[in-house]
């Protein structure tokens, strides 16, 4: 697999090989999808694999893909969403 980088939404996803030594620390149960690292704007993504080999986020469980750059640009926006019905929520008195 070729490493992807590439902007989105003011964002930067990075999809690369994770070298071996940064598989064996990582704390993923699964080593976090085998060998691909996703980062988004230089932070760690943690992520899996489904048997059938399509990709979940772990903090959007229920989006899956075939391609983590695609899934890191949902993340982004369901981010994006979710921040902005907070700060709907916060200026109407709620929380």
């Amino acid at each position: 697999m070729e490493p992807v980088s590439e902007t989105y939404s003011g964002h930067r996803i990075e999809v690369r090989i994770r070298s071996r030594e940064r598989a064996a620390e990582s704390d993923a149960p699964e080593g976090g999808a085998g060998e691909e690292e996703l980062l988004i704007d230089d932070q760690p993504v943690p992520h899996g694999q489904l048997p059938g080999g399509q990709y979940f986020l772990r903090e959007n469980a229920y989006e899956w893909g075939d391609d983590l750059a695609s899934l890191a640009e949902r993340l982004i926006d369901y981010r994006r969403r979710t921040g902005e019905a907070r700060r709907q929520r916060i200026q109407e008195g709620g929380e």
